[in-house]
């Protein structure tokens, strides 16, 4: 499985959201596919689908926090364990973008290495450019 890091996949379950976000990041002209789910438990078939099959991954995922079915973290922690089974090493980088400002989410994400950065919305793009050339993508 190869890391594809001009894949960017966007997870929020607020529809609108993703639309801008992936507005502003289409913008941005640094990838070349954008693709986004309102799901992060279909999100998480999809990507083990392509695991199996070997496919190309999307390098980074940017994603909500709260969500009806699964949160954030619990969408990183199985992708994770998924990545652990198949003996995986490479990890795609994970961006939050929350509306949260809650203490424990902060410390949870200090503990999640996966997670390079902690956003709250709405998306800025001075800010995802900084942070896109801070991390070399």
């Amino acid at each position: 499985m190869i890391l594809d890091y001009k894949n960017i996949y966007l997870i929020d379950d607020d529809a609108i959201v993703n639309r801008f976000n992936r507005k502003l990041i289409e913008n941005t002209k640094l990838f070349e596919a954008i693709e986004f789910s309102l799901n992060p438990s279909k999100s998480l078939i999809d990507l083990s689908i392509r695991i199996e099959k070997n496919d190309k991954f999307p390098g980074l995922i940017m994603i909500d926090l709260s969500m009806p079915e699964m949160n954030g973290f619990e969408f990183i922690d199985e992708l994770d364990e998924l990545f652990e089974a198949k003996n995986l090493i490479n990890f795609p980088i994970f961006i939050i973008l929350t509306s949260s400002t809650y203490k424990r989410d902060v410390e949870q994400f200090l503990k999640t290495p996966s997670v390079k950065r902690f956003l709250t919305k709405p998306l800025k793009i001075e800010e995802f450019n900084k942070i896109l050339k801070e991390l070399n993508i």
